[in-house]
């Protein structure tokens, strides 16, 4: 298909999402100085971040070329909900305080695919809710993916140890899992 500039009101729809997660104008520090396209795939829509003076390549003809992708993978319209791309959590935990940090044996379960228990988790701000997504990162601030949290973090202490605080969204080892 071909790439096209995102309509402002999908836009807006996806700005709020992240927003609301990761905290106001948060988005906007994602985009710096790209511009988001779209392009459909399917029943699914995929999101890029390019540089803004590669826009007018847009006007181009491409049917002689299938585009697969473009510029930075920002992510993917599924089931209503923007689903961040694996390349864009990294950006991301840079400008958020929506992290949690968990311990060496859980960061290798979540590349697997697992969720987070109570006992792995080493660090949570008090202020995350039930239902918000947020960026898990190890000790050593690596970036392992997202996932949504089960809890309110300042639960999280009266749960028993084998109880779930974080369902996995994606993680590192997703494309491997995929593609592999």
């Amino acid at each position: 298909m071909k790439p096209e500039l995102v309509d402002p009101v999908d836009w807006n729809q996806i700005v709020e999402q992240i927003d609301i997660d990761f905290g106001d104008g948060t988005t906007r520090k994602l985009l710096g100085n790209h511009v988001p396209v779209s392009m459909e795939r399917g029943k699914k829509k995929s999101f890029y971040l390019i540089p803004a003076r590669w826009t007018s390549l847009l006007e181009k003809d491409f049917d002689t070329f299938d585009i697969m992708s473009m510029g930075i993978w920002f992510g993917e319209i599924a089931k209503g909900r923007i689903r961040l791309g694996i390349s864009i959590i990294n950006n991301l935990s840079q400008i958020t305080d929506s992290i949690i940090i968990v311990s060496e044996r859980a960061a290798q379960s979540f590349t697997y695919g697992r969720s987070i228990l109570r006992e792995s988790l080493l660090e949570i701000p008090p202020n995350l809710v039930r239902g918000q997504r947020v960026v898990v990162m190890d000790r050593q601030d690596r970036c392992l993916g997202l996932a949504v949290l089960s809890v309110d973090a300042n639960k999280v202490s009266r749960l028993a140890k084998d109880r779930l605080v974080a369902k996995n969204i994606v993680d590192i080892g997703w494309y491997i899992r995929r593609l592999g």
